[in-house]
C-alpha cells in the first residue's frame, strides 16, 4: 500500500473519545476530534459525580456538534466515597481497562482516545505509557482497536493555558460533590484544578 493510501486509510478511521466532562477530556476533544468521524463515549460507572459530569459532557458535545454515546456499568467506587474533607487520590482499580474494553466492544475497529496527562502518572498506573501501549496491542488483536493518549506529556497547567472551544467553567472536576452538586474543593481533583488554573492565569 502506498504511503498516500495508507495516510488516507488512517485518517478515515473513526475516533472514539472517552469524555468525562472534565478539563482534560474536553481539551482532548477540542484537539483531536475529526468532524463527522468522531463519537464521544461517557461511562457512568456509579461514581458520586456522575450527574454533574454527564451534564458537562452533554454540553461539551453540543458545542462541538459531536454525538455522545453513554454506557452504564457497575464498578467498585468505594475509594471515591471517603468523605469530602479527605484529600488524596481516589483510585478505582482497572478503570481505564474497563473503559477501553467497553469502547472496543461497542465500537470495534476504531481509534480510542484517553485524556491521561502528566499529572496522572504518579497515582494512576492505567494512565501511563506502558499501560496505553499494552492495552492498545491487546485490543488491536481482539477487536481491531487502537488506543491513544496524546496528552501524556502535557500538564494540566499547560492544558488550561491553551484551553479553548468551551468555557472552562462548563467542565466539572470533583470526585465527591456536595449535596448541592457543587465541587467539594477538598479532593485532589478540585485541588489540582484550582492550582493549575492559578498557575496558568499567572503566566
Amino acid at each position: 500500500m502506498s504511503r498516500k493510501r495508507k495516510q488516507k486509510k488512517e485518517s478515515s478511521r473513526r475516533r472514539v473519545i472517552l469524555l468525562s466532562g472534565g478539563i482534560d477530556s474536553a481539551y482532548l476533544l477540542s484537539k483531536y476530534h475529526v468532524p463527522f468521524n468522531t463519537i464521544c463515549l461517557y461511562v457512568n460507572y456509579g461514581h458520586p459525580s456522575h450527574r454533574q459530569e454527564f451534564r458537562s459532557a452533554v454540553h461539551i458535545c453540543s458545542e462541538y456538534r459531536v454525538a455522545l454515546s453513554t454506557i452504564c456499568t457497575n464498578m467498585d467506587t468505594s475509594k471515591m466515597r471517603i468523605g469530602q474533607q479527605e484529600a488524596g487520590p481516589r483510585v478505582v482499580p482497572a478503570r481505564n481497562i474497563v473503559f477501553c474494553a467497553l469502547a472496543a466492544n461497542h465500537f470495534p475497529n476504531t481509534d480510542i482516545y484517553l485524556g491521561c496527562t502528566k499529572n496522572d502518572f504518579n497515582e494512576y498506573a492505567d494512565c501511563r505509557k506502558e499501560f496505553i501501549d499494552s492495552i492498545s496491542l491487546l485490543l488491536q488483536t481482539c477487536s481491531g482497536n487502537r488506543v491513544f493518549a496524546p496528552l501524556l506529556e502535557i500538564s494540566k497547567e499547560e492544558i488550561i493555558a491553551d484551553f479553548s472551544g468551551v468555557n472552562i467553567e462548563d467542565t466539572f472536576s470533583c470526585y465527591e460533590p456536595t449535596k448541592q452538586g457543587k465541587p467539594c474543593g477538598k479532593c485532589n481533583s478540585c485541588i489540582e484544578r484550582g492550582l493549575a488554573i492559578d498557575k496558568a492565569s499567572s503566566r
